[in-house]
């Protein structure tokens, strides 16, 4: 949901709403190597965030390929 909010055009106050929830649900992940690379690969999605504000129409090219990065790790580790 997240990352289709983004596509279509998220203001930053949601976006800063997101991450919050985001990075309380990264918080809650037991296995310590995986919640540390996650917390490293959504860095780059907080980081993404300054895009948003100062240059949305560069949203696809910066922002959706950092929370793909994200989506994609949390996929594959939960599979592991």
């Amino acid at each position: 949901m997240f990352y289709s909010l983004v596509r279509t055009g998220m203001k930053m106050a949601a976006y800063s709403f997101w991450l919050t929830n985001l990075r309380e649900d990264l918080g809650v992940i037991t296995q310590a190597r995986i919640r540390q690379d996650a917390f490293q690969l959504f860095a780059e999605v907080e980081r993404a965030g300054y895009v948003i504000q100062r240059h949305p129409e560069m949203r696809q090219d910066v922002v959706l390929p950092a929370i793909q990065r994200l989506i994609d790790y949390l996929r594959k580790a939960s599979a592991a």
